[in-house]
């Protein structure tokens, strides 16, 4: 059986970051800084930890955004664009736009889909450095207020 020790001094004073944190602000700060020097108008981040964080915020949303599924709801669309086709009264030039921009979606969704596994990786690869991140940002935060 494990003990938790409580006394103040261990979880009220100043938190050090472990040496595998510590590397990992170094990476960060290294990528950060290569990072914004491409990017000239991104002078709002306080830091390259800060910077960081938002761009790992952001990939994950993008990625999360990907790994959703594609397909639901294609059917119900190509059905209603061939409807459209058959019924809709349009031309022929119209009727042959809407079935390219249908093949065109129904090629984007599958190519999205074949790459599946490597989107779902990578979301979980961004939601771990977004959590190093806040911690690294959170014992940073607290250290300075003490």
């Amino acid at each position: 059986m494990s003990t938790v020790d409580f006394t103040p001094e261990k979880n009220n004073g100043p938190q050090r970051l472990t040496r595998g944190q510590r590397r990992l602000e170094r990476l960060f700060k290294m990528a950060g800084k290569y990072a914004l020097t491409s990017k000239k108008g991104y002078s709002h981040y306080r830091d390259a930890l800060d910077f960081m964080q938002d761009d790992a915020g952001m990939m994950e949303a993008l990625f999360r955004t990907l790994d959703c599924s594609w397909t639901d709801g294609l059917a119900e669309i190509q059905r209603a664009c061939n409807y459209y086709i058959m019924y809709g009264g349009c031309s022929r030039e119209e009727k042959e736009r809407v079935g390219w921009a249908m093949g065109k979606w129904m090629v984007m969704a599958a190519k999205i889909g074949s790459f599946g596994r490597l989107i779902s990786e990578k979301l979980y690869y961004y939601e771990q450095i977004g959590s190093e991140l806040e911690e690294i940002m959170r014992i940073r935060a607290k250290n300075a207020m003490v």
